[in-house]
């Protein structure tokens, strides 16, 4: 890995007040502790808990911290589109405000970062993956059936799309976040789908997983804003939104 001129960790964070400070701790002391030189970006999409007011008390302590707000929710993939088109870093991670695959998974993806591979996907479906905690079992299915879905209509060949932990080189960031059309929980899929349309070098590594408690997917009202997600990518691509150009 060539040396880090700086290194973005993006959070989209929606009514988080119980896990977003621990996280942000965790963020901190991790590339502080291995003297990484980063930022960490916070979309705080919508929230109306105290995840505002934890961000904001964590910045005053000196800490590398930026907020961006929107007043109302617009989707994790809207959120995840202004941090990446905010960051500055050489490379920007975009992780779950749960911690759910922790900052120390980083550790597998730095020997990565050697110029041979521009996305780096986390996942729990390939070998090596651990699940401390897993999801309940129904939400674990429909995320497995939906991930087969994708791979059968848009792109295949990657088992876990929805993985909040992935990271990517700058220019590819930029470029593909800047194409990005959807807003919702399929954005995952929009933008590796691009990647690979591209030419971009996509990497998958296995991350060890604790499912937390607290969650705001909506078993079914999210499932349907998926299905039209991914109809709605997968429209793209056969009327050839998706060519590179």
């Amino acid at each position: 890995m060539n040396p880090l001129r700086l290194f973005s960790v993006v959070i989209p964070a929606f009514n988080e007040e119980n896990v977003i400070g621990n996280t942000l701790t965790c963020v901190e002391n991790y590339l502080s502790a291995r003297k990484i030189p980063h930022e960490t970006i916070v979309i705080n999409n919508g929230s109306i808990d105290r995840t505002r007011q934890i961000v904001i008390d964590w910045a005053k302590l000196g800490h590398s911290v930026r907020m961006l707000e929107n007043v109302q929710n617009r989707g994790k993939g809207y959120a995840v589109h202004q941090g990446i088109l905010a960051s500055r870093g050489d490379w920007v991670l975009f992780m779950d405000a749960d911690n759910a695959a922790p900052i120390e998974e980083m550790e597998k993806v730095w020997p990565l970062m050697d110029g041979q591979w521009d996305v780096l996907v986390g996942s729990r479906r390939v070998p090596g993956a651990v699940f401390v905690k897993r999801q309940p079992w129904l939400r674990e299915m429909v995320g497995i059936a939906f991930s087969r879905l994708a791979n059968f209509l848009v792109c295949p060949g990657i088992p876990d799309f929805t993985c909040g932990f992935k990271c990517l080189r700058r220019e590819a960031a930029l470029d593909l976040f800047k194409r990005q059309t959807v807003e919702d929980w399929t954005f995952d899929i929009e933008i590796l789908l691009m990647a690979r349309k591209r030419g971009y070098k996509i990497a998958q590594f296995p991350v060890t997983w604790t499912d937390a408690a607290k969650t705001n997917l909506k078993m079914f009202k999210d499932t349907w804003v998926c299905l039209r997600g991914l109809l709605a990518i997968w429209w793209n691509l056969v009327n050839g939104k998706y060519r590179n150009s």
